[in-house]
């Protein structure tokens, strides 16, 4: 992967769909370079078996040039003239491919008009072209080239031109479109595997499961191992309300045993992970991967588990394997901001911005860090200038609502808030919404909001459990404890509702707490906060040793300072008071204004109590 293709991952931005290797690895290599993802695809026809370049060296066989002539049919030519400019268009073309493959893509470019202008046959010529102006989101040239493909014969290179148009339409979000220009491509190539994976790529992103697995299942009956077609089928699972993690793993599993050389699907399987908080599980998957992305979230794993160095390593080293990746300064960055040094986090966020200008993550991190560097007016006009820069998009609202929020400007942010939702309409931005009317005092219609979006969208569990979370935040412990009673009646695999169950219960009756907090242990076994208040609950009932038993492990797991004040409570209470020391000094030795000010009063006193 290429420093910027890294940067265009991390950006999240809606992605142009899943491009087709349309006509040879040529045209693959054009791809990569110019960041636009790709499939594994179907060959269009024999030629390609005899295009020899290998995928980790831009090496050309004698057999690819030996049969560029059959390929565009030079000898069909009906002058020695017209011969002679199609010899000519074909030695342009090859030219064109070897400077691709050196990294000239401006020159290449050069060759491969050259080539197109002498023999507008040549579909090499003309899908890299049509490419071209789709990576440079020229549209309306981009659906000039292809409609000129559409036209090629013989007819199955129609395919090829209706691909081209199906991307263009999706990459400006007009999927109707794009949906119609891919049922084309069937029309000519009905089984033909990236046409369907566009169209369920299009479908899953709104939404439209029934339809994106139709799509995926028609894949796999041709392809049973298909990378792509079995990753889609676990991320679909993934996000429903009601996923089920273990069919989506299994998905996943397949993938990575028919392909263990690619990284597509571990990514999926650890980002999945990473969202169950089973941080050791990413560790053991990616301990040998050198993708970019399997890094960061091996670094955000380390994170999460508060092994600060090895954090750092993992993006200190995302920056050596990346020198030029905006990204990868990105996010040291974020981790810099993470573990409480502004400085730091502001001469990477620089360093990003400097590599990229506009690598939209690091300019809305640039705000962040200038507003934690107290640098009001300067992170204000950074906010307005995305505006000017970017347009009025959602992540630009976002950032620009959070700053507003911020700066406790409650009337402007709800404002901005606002355009977000009308703009992205999902849980996510509801509870944008939902915050600032809190901050407003503006509770009841706080509470409105939520409600009437749950009952328009029963299976939101995450807006559910935030509703509670927030009851309990705001000690309304009863009607918390209703919520989650309700939540885990509808979504009984919550393990987060049976663990707050228990702390809102083992006041009145504590053997139901400790039932509470197994039944979450046993939703994730590894999850440190809920070894913690399975240790907690212990505690309370007199068991030292089993409040000692599963402390220890939750430690092993984070250096959470509240697990570790905890476990240094339960060693204190068993008079271990030497090693009840050593965990309450090192959490004195953290960096103090990153800790809860509560936490490290009773830490303090806690200390005192041992001296």
């Amino acid at each position: 992967m290429t420093d910027t293709a890294y940067n265009r991952q991390l950006q999240n931005s809606i992605p142009l769909s899943k491009l087709s290797q349309v006509t040879h690895k040529f045209i693959f290599l054009f791809l990569f370079m110019f960041n636009i993802q790709t499939v594994s695809a179907a060959t269009y026809d024999e030629l390609e078996q005899n295009i020899l370049l290998k995928s980790d060296e831009a090496e050309k066989s004698q057999t690819y040039i030996n049969n560029f002539n059959d390929f565009f049919d030079l000898n069909a030519q009906d002058t020695e003239e017209s011969q002679k400019a199609a010899k000519t268009a074909t030695e342009h073309l090859t030219n064109g491919f070897d400077l691709m493959t050196s990294g000239n893509i401006t020159k290449a470019i050069e060759k491969f008009e050259q080539a197109w202008k002498l023999n507008p046959n040549l579909t090499s010529a003309g899908i890299i072209l049509g490419l071209n102006h789709l990576q440079k989101k020229e549209y309306d040239q981009a659906l000039a080239y292809a409609d000129k493909i559409t036209k090629i014969k013989p007819i199955k290179y129609n395919a090829i031109g209706h691909t081209l148009t199906g991307l263009t339409y999706s990459s400006q979000g007009l999927y109707d479109k794009a949906i119609k220009a891919f049922k084309r491509t069937l029309e000519y190539l009905p089984n033909e595997k990236n046409a369907l994976y566009n169209m369920a790529s299009i479908e899953a992103a709104q939404k439209n499961t029934i339809y994106a697995n139709q799509y995926l299942d028609q894949i796999l009956s041709i392809d049973r191992t298909n990378l792509n077609a079995l990753n889609l089928k676990a991320d679909i699972e993934l996000k429903k309300s009601n996923a089920n993690i273990s069919k989506a793993h299994d998905w996943l599993q397949r993938a990575i045993n028919n392909h263990p050389r690619s990284s597509k699907p571990l990514v999926t399987l650890a980002t999945s992970y990473l969202a169950l908080k089973r941080y050791e599980d990413i560790i053991q998957l990616t301990e040998n991967s050198n993708s970019p992305v399997l890094i960061e979230l091996r670094g955000k794993a380390f994170l999460n588990l508060q092994q600060i160095d090895k954090a750092q390593k993992e993006f200190i080293n995302l920056t050596k394997h990346f020198p030029e990746s905006a990204a990868a300064f990105f996010l040291l960055s974020e981790y810099y901001g993470k573990v409480g040094d502004i400085t730091k986090m502001q001469t990477n966020m620089e360093q990003a911005i400097k590599l990229d200008p506009e690598f939209l993550p690091a300019r809305i991190g640039q705000i962040k860090t200038l507003y934690y560097s107290k640098k009001i007016d300067q992170a204000e006009a950074a906010s307005k200038k995305l505006f000017t820069d970017f347009g009025k998009i959602a992540k630009v609202y976002s950032i620009a609502g959070w700053l507003a929020y911020e700066l406790s400007q409650f009337d402007q942010a709800e404002t901005y808030f606002q355009q977000l939702h009308q703009l992205k309409a999902n849980s996510e931005t509801l509870l944008l919404l939902f915050q600032v009317k809190l901050a407003k005092n503006q509770n009841e219609q706080a509470f409105a909001l939520i409600d009437n979006w749950i009952a328009n969208h029963p299976d939101d569990k995450e807006i559910e459990i935030t509703r509670a979370d927030v009851l309990m935040a705001s000690n309304q412990f009863d009607k918390a404890k209703e919520s989650y009673l309700q939540i885990i009646k509808k979504f009984p695999n919550t393990a987060g509702a049976y663990n707050n169950l228990a702390w809102l219960t083992f006041k009145d009756d504590l053997k139901k707490a400790i039932r509470y907090a197994k039944k979450a242990l046993s939703l994730e076994k590894n999850n440190p906060h809920i070894l913690d208040s399975v240790a907690m609950m212990y505690l309370y009932d007199g068991n030292i040793d089993e409040a000692a038993k599963f402390s220890n492990q939750a430690i092993k797991l984070s250096n959470d300072p509240e697990l570790l004040y905890h476990h240094a409570d339960i060693l204190f209470k068993n008079n271990q008071m030497e090693e009840s020391a050593k965990y309450l000094d090192q959490i004195l030795a953290m960096d103090e204004q990153s800790l809860n000010v509560e936490l490290v009063k009773q830490v303090k006193k806690l200390r005192q109590a041992i001296n």
